[in-house]
């Protein structure tokens, strides 16, 4: 089912090489099963990234070279606690 399912793949690129992409890394797909420490999703990492896109985007933090620069320190600061 896993291959048929990995055959009609067809959204952009050559379907063939996504396919062939796709079952290449099929065993990372269920790595959660044997390691029950590894969540099934990524949704603490967005989480942990949403406040600091928010802030940046509040901020403006992106539309010159330097609030980029200052913005990353200060993010990275608060991440780490460590500034």
């Amino acid at each position: 089912m896993l291959k048929s399912c990995l055959d009609a793949v067809a959204h952009g690129g050559n379907p063939q090489d996504r396919a062939a992409s796709l079952r290449h890394k099929s065993e990372q797909w269920w790595y959660f099963l044997d390691y029950p420490q590894v969540p099934p999703d990524n949704n603490r990492a967005e989480r942990s990234l949403r406040l600091a896109v928010t802030k940046r985007k509040v901020a403006g933090g992106s539309r010159s070279w330097n609030g980029f620069e200052r913005s990353a320190t200060i993010l990275t600061c608060d991440s780490v606690k460590s500034c």
